[in-house]
């Protein structure tokens, strides 16, 4: 009888548990789709800079589970397009105004403009305080600022602060924009974002994987709007991105060595380690991607590398395409710098390696090894990014809850693996294959592995049809890329790829420059970034 009571029980709070939980899952839906709900913009909470005439809110909720505190955002936008009546408390209640304009731009088709700043892969917290300085530029043609916050691997919460959570959270909030369109000004179909260094990284990633079914699960874990008010999908995607420096990972630590580390034969690189003989095949597994991608040039031509005498992948079309880029580069610094021929010949005697022609100006460079020796030494070991040890923020990145930092890359993982007994010849040779091979079998707390989280990750997996991503997502029509050429911390590749992949993918605005004599900063050919970045968007929305 005792036996009928305690199976009867547990039968009782079963069917309770059951029926709470299908309670609770149809109040969270109703919360992600209901424009009444905690999540909609509470238009009573705008605050008002009366000198400068900007509404603002500080530290909107753009989740419903909030798993980090850093998933807020702020809105400041032009006094011109709302209409408010003040409150006692100091805030004011605002709708939109759609007379009202500055210059072409007004509430209803103003860009709308989204930083992602940081370095290393860090998360970014808006601003606790108003401070009028850091948008003025912006609010000053009419823009509608919008401050992400986004979690990053130096968070102190206990929550997965890796990837792809970034970027879960920047799509997160590019969806609460899109659900309150109605009552924040601005046009959510012409949205803009821009970054610098692992910034960059993120917003390039942003800008090709719009609506990617990938980021589903986890937009839905961390509450995520997934639908409007009419039951309607949400989107994610935007209408452009300006990059400088992006910290792109695919086939990076490849792509370090066959740009930068062949020509090295220092510390890590020096002849009698094993880790310079794990350098050379590091660069020829380059060679061997490359060739399977297929990129190609502006003419239609298929970008190769051929291997030398010395069986280097040092020759064919895309060898010399980086020869081009690097010509084209000093170029540009000569036309926009020097006059005469007599100042330009002046500046080239530096470089014994390039010459100059005049009637039309052309520069030629001997090779690329040349210009790498002098100018862009690499100032990482071997590999550049995802290190022994685990030290490097790209480890970090790859992380999960339970491992803070991992090992990543799967092609160092096969090199390491099918090499090992001709680096065993090497008197410093250590192995970490077994350190390779498990850290990427880890599987992260949705069930996702490794390779798939750095697909992700990878703009080149939404664009090239090496990758099963391509064309399935909604890619951002327009891009201005600008990049240092002397950069150490990313190879001259990474931007170039990119570019090169871009205009692959067709219908798309790509604006590549990588300027000489800058390095791993807002590198622009002249004028201030920001107001460039500005003339831009305004060339675009106008």
């Amino acid at each position: 009888m005792e036996k009928r009571k305690i199976v009867f029980l547990i039968i009782i709070i079963v069917f309770v548990g059951i029926i709470s939980f299908g309670i609770y899952k149809l109040f969270l839906e109703d919360i992600i789709h209901s424009p009444n709900s905690k999540i909609a913009l509470d238009n009573g909470m705008w605050r008002y800079d009366v000198k400068e005439n900007v509404y603002y809110i500080l530290g909107v909720d753009y989740t419903i589970n909030h798993e980090s505190s850093s998933e807020i955002l702020n809105i400041y936008v032009p006094g011109e397009y709302l209409d408010c009546e003040s409150k006692k408390n100091g805030t004011y209640n605002c709708k939109i105004n759609s007379q009202e304009s500055i210059g072409n731009y007004n509430a209803m088709n103003a860009p709308i403009i989204m930083p992602v700043m940081g370095t290393g892969f860090v998360g970014q917290n808006p601003p606790a305080t108003y401070a009028y300085s850091s948008i003025a530029k912006f609010i000053s043609e009419g823009f509608v600022y919008v401050y992400p916050g986004f979690r990053g691997r130096n968070n102190k919460e206990e929550v997965l602060s890796a990837a792809p959570w970034q970027v879960v959270d920047l799509k997160a909030a590019i969806r609460y924009l899109k659900f309150n369109r109605d009552v924040i000004p601005g046009d959510t179909e012409n949205i803009f974002m821009y970054g610098q260094s692992s910034g960059a990284a993120l917003a390039s990633i942003v800008a090709t994987s719009g609506n990617s079914k990938l980021y589903t699960p986890y937009l839905e874990t961390v509450g995520a709007i997934m639908q409007d008010s009419a039951k309607q999908e949400l989107k994610d995607d935007i209408k452009g991105v300006m990059v400088w420096c992006p910290t792109l990972l695919a086939f990076s630590n490849e792509a370090y060595e066959w740009n930068m580390g062949q020509y090295s034969l220092t510390k890590t690189r020096f002849k009698n380690n094993w880790t310079n003989a794990l350098s050379e095949d590091l660069a020829k597994a380059y060679g061997t991607f490359i060739n399977d991608i297929k990129l190609k040039d502006p003419n239609g031509d298929t970008l190769l590398l051929l291997k030398t005498e010395e069986g280097i992948y040092n020759s064919g079309t895309y060898y010399y395409y980086i020869k081009g880029i690097i010509e084209n580069s000093l170029l540009n610094y000569l036309t926009n710098n020097y006059e005469t021929e007599e100042a330009i010949n002046k500046y080239m005697r530096r470089y014994p390696w390039a010459s100059v022609s005049f009637d039309p100006l052309s520069v030629t460079i001997a090779d690329v090894g040349s210009f790498i020796k002098e100018l862009k030494i690499p100032n990482k070991g071997v590999p550049a990014f995802d290190t022994f040890n685990k030290n490097k923020a790209e480890n970090n990145l790859f992380g999960t809850e339970k491992n803070n930092a991992l090992h990543w890359d799967n092609t160092l993982a096969n090199i390491l693996k099918k090499n090992e007994e001709s680096y065993k010849v090497f008197k410093d040779y250590e192995s970490y294959v077994k350190d390779y091979v498990n850290d990427i079998s880890i599987k992260d707390r949705l069930g996702t592995d490794s390779i798939t989280r750095q697909n992700m990750y990878d703009p080149l997996y939404y664009l090239i049809d090496y990758y099963d991503g391509y064309k399935n997502s909604s890619v951002a029509p327009n891009w201005r890329i600008r990049s240092g050429i002397i950069q150490t911390e990313t190879p001259l590749t990474t931007e170039v790829n990119l570019a090169l992949a871009l205009q692959n993918y067709g219908k798309i605005n790509v604006d590549f420059a990588t300027i000489w004599n800058k390095g791993h900063t807002q590198a622009e050919e002249k004028g201030d970034a920001t107001v460039n970045f500005i003339n831009w968007v305004k060339s675009i929305s106008n």
